[in-house]
C-alpha cells in the first residue's frame, strides 16, 4: 500500500492525497457493516481499553477496544481480514499528530500507522508507507536529489 507517490519531483498535494484517501475508505466502509455482531470474536485482551491519548500529540482522547500497529503492509492487510471478518468498527488515526481525538471510549479498533516507515526511492519514483514522517520523507527525496 503506497499512499504517497511522486512523478519526477512534483509530490502530490496534501488535498489530492487526503481525496484519494477519502475515496477509498468511503469504498472500503461501504462493504463493511458499521458495527459488530454481539457474537462477533473478542480481540486479545491486550489491547482492552487502551488510552488514546498517550498516542495523541494534543494529549486528547478515552480509550479503544483495540489498537493496532502494523509494521508493514503485510501485517496490516491480515488486521484488515481480520477487521472485514469479525465486521468490526475501525479508524484510522495515522500517527496521531494534529488529532483531536474525543474523550469517549471508541467500541472498535483503532489502527496507527506511525510504524509503517519504509521509503522506497527508484530514480525518480518515491513509495513511502503511510506512517513515515514528513522531514524523513522530504530528506529521502533531497538525498536522492528531487527536491
Amino acid at each position: 500500500m503506497n499512499l504517497v507517490r511522486t512523478s519526477g519531483s512534483v509530490l502530490i498535494s496534501n488535498k489530492q492525497y487526503y481525496q484519494v484517501i477519502d475515496k477509498a475508505l468511503t469504498w472500503h466502509r461501504s462493504k463493511l457493516p458499521c458495527s459488530r455482531d454481539d457474537d462477533a470474536a473478542e480481540y486479545p485482551s491486550t489491547c482492552d481499553d487502551m488510552p488514546l491519548k498517550e498516542l495523541s500529540t494534543y494529549k486528547t482522547g478515552g480509550t479503544c477496544d483495540q489498537l493496532i500497529e502494523p509494521q508493514s503492509v503485510q501485517e496490516l492487510a491480515d488486521a484488515m481480514a481480520q477487521i472485514n471478518k469479525d465486521r468490526t468498527r475501525y479508524f484510522l488515526l495515522g500517527a496521531g499528530s494534529n488529532s483531536l481525538i474525543m474523550d469517549d471510549h471508541w467500541p472498535g479498533a483503532v489502527i496507527r500507522f506511525s510504524k509503517m516507515t519504509d521509503i522506497h526511492i527508484d530514480q525518480s519514483m518515491v513509495s513511502a508507507e503511510a506512517g513515515i514522517d514528513n522531514s524523513t520523507f522530504a530528506m529521502a527525496c533531497y538525498d536522492a536529489s528531487l527536491a
